[in-house]
């Protein structure tokens, strides 16, 4: 995988956890949001975080996965995505203007929720600067739920993102289909997925 494939699979630029590139430990790089993981054989043209990102389950997430039974290529029709109510399907935000941001403001000893943005921080706009957090940016609605198998859902757009990775093959979590982590396998990787519940 190259650069920009992993980097889809990051945190949007400046997420707090230090994920919004890649990161390279024990041999591998692992890319995550913190919803869906891949790990790739380290490589010395892949940029990675300089910061050492806090997610000590990057490699139980990925042998876990590695590990599930019964994979079988991922062909499934997805339905069309929905448009993201954060963003208004731009995939990008401004930040409110009246609270900077923060969705609420203080006043004395109290908070208040700022009614111009409804307490979310940001407004949906063409114009935006900010990538969208619930959307990754995508502009597609982020909680679509999409069952793969048994009772298995997951996000669609996830499951979108996957699908354009070569030979890939899919597992859910045969024990625990609802709340445990998928797994699929690609060429040259592994990788996680978390699960969308109702």
């Amino acid at each position: 995988m190259n650069q920009e494939q992993l980097q889809r699979f990051c945190a949007p630029a400046g997420d707090y956890r230090g994920i919004d590139k890649p990161i390279r430990r024990g041999g591998f790089i692992y890319a995550t949001n913190g919803h869906v993981l891949v790990r790739v054989a380290d490589s010395p043209d892949i940029e990675c975080s300089s910061e050492h990102a806090p997610l000590p389950t990057l490699d139980s997430l990925a042998e876990e996965a590695a590990a599930l039974p019964d994979y079988k290529p991922l062909h499934i029709h997805l339905p069309p995505p929905t448009t993201c109510g954060a963003c208004d399907g731009h995939g990008k935000v401004s930040a409110c203007n009246v609270c900077n941001g923060e969705g609420e403001f203080r006043h004395g000893r109290h908070s208040y929720e700022c009614r111009e943005c409804d307490g979310h921080g940001f407004f949906g706009s063409t114009a935006g600067t900010i990538a969208c957090t619930h959307c990754d940016g995508t502009g597609h609605g982020p909680y679509q739920r999409v069952v793969v198998e048994r009772e298995a859902g997951f996000a669609r757009h996830y499951l979108a993102l996957i699908q354009t990775l070569p030979n890939v093959k899919f597992a859910a979590n045969a024990k625990d289909p609802i709340h445990g982590i998928a797994g699929f396998l690609f060429d040259g990787g592994v990788g996680a997925l978390m699960p969308l519940w109702d």
